[in-house]
């Protein structure tokens, strides 16, 4: 075979497969532009609200492209992410995000100016997110997961009586500071005691805080721990620095895999469902910013516990009409 002919079988075999290349891109291209176009914004990875996000849109006949990406708690590396995509977040159907510091960034760099739907976000409207939770405006609505703080303490008081309550929180992490300020004006009202336990829950300085944390969480009469992402993620290294005896009640059942000894908060999947209902209700037409926020009811809380919780702490669960889930 001559160079020239060897030459022309290769130009042709390349211009075949551009010219397949190139129908296959306009048959598909129709197909595309008739899905629903969604682009999910994660915190730390997918959760079980994520997936509960999926099935809900599958289970209302939503044929979606998905898109997503994970800031792997990087709130910059996020930031950089929308600016660089900002048209295709604009212009999708759906822009999902889970968790307060994702929703603050996507709110500020898109404007309002997108179908944004957050869940997973304590405080949507102390964090900047929205006016109000039943008229949020502009283009924005979503689903709270959290357990209102006061029928969260008054569940405690009747499996523990307590006067004095150590409250967690993370300074780096706005929704559990929020959380802290909020609890402090509920205890207020209940005749209870706040006492601040502040933390920083990286596991390569958890160390440095084990004397002082001893010292704070003396004379309390158990410690409740909310929902935060950095609270989360780092559970396992901040109860092995946590005195022995002390009574912990966490907001999400990861802290009882933890050693909690028990918990109560909201079932993630759930969530999902419930924000992929927001979403069909946008995508039919409605107006994301006159959706009212989603906030869990009591039917809509987990109670999760250890298996010798009872026992080791003196524990009354007879008064809990959720069912409980027992982790051996």
């Amino acid at each position: 075979m001559t160079p020239i002919v060897a030459a022309w079988r290769s130009f042709h075999h390349a211009f075949a497969f551009l010219v397949s290349a190139f129908f296959i891109w306009l048959a598909a291209g129709p197909a595309m532009a008739d899905q629903t176009q969604v682009m999910i914004l994660t915190w730390r990875g997918e959760t079980q609200a994520e997936q509960g996000f999926r099935q809900g849109l599958a289970d209302a006949g939503v044929d979606a492209h998905i898109v997503t990406y994970d800031a792997n708690r990087d709130r910059n590396a996020l930031a950089s992410f929308i600016r660089e995509n900002i048209d295709q977040i604009r212009n999708a159907d759906i822009v999902y995000t889970f968790g307060t510091t994702t929703a603050q960034v996507l709110h500020a760099a898109s404007g309002g100016q997108t179908n944004h739907v957050f869940n997973i976000v304590s405080d949507p409207v102390s964090a900047g997110i929205i006016d109000n939770m039943d008229r949020p405006g502009d283009r924005t609505t979503g689903t709270s997961h959290v357990v209102p703080l006061d029928i969260a303490f008054q569940l405690l008081e009747g499996v523990k009586p307590f006067q004095t309550l150590g409250f967690m929180f993370d300074p780096n992490e706005e929704n559990t500071v929020t959380r802290m300020r909020t609890a402090a004006q509920v205890l207020n009202d209940l005749g209870k005691t706040i006492k601040p336990i502040r933390v920083v829950p990286e596991a390569d300085i958890l160390h440095q805080q084990v004397d002082r944390l001893a010292e704070e969480l003396k004379g309390v009469d158990m410690l409740y721990i909310p929902s935060g992402s950095s609270l989360i993620a780092n559970a396992n290294d901040l109860f092995a620095v946590l005195p022995d005896d002390i009574l912990v009640v966490g907001a999400v059942g990861a802290y009882v895999e933890a050693g909690a000894a028990f918990a109560l908060g909201p079932d993630y999947f759930e969530r999902g469902l419930v924000t992929a209902g927001t979403a069909v209700e946008i995508l039919n037409g409605a107006v994301p910013g006159t959706i009212p926020v989603n906030q869990i009811s009591m039917d809509g809380i987990n109670l999760v516990a250890r298996a010798d919780s009872e026992d080791v702490y003196n524990l009354d669960f007879s008064s809990v009409e959720n069912e409980i889930s027992i982790i051996e």
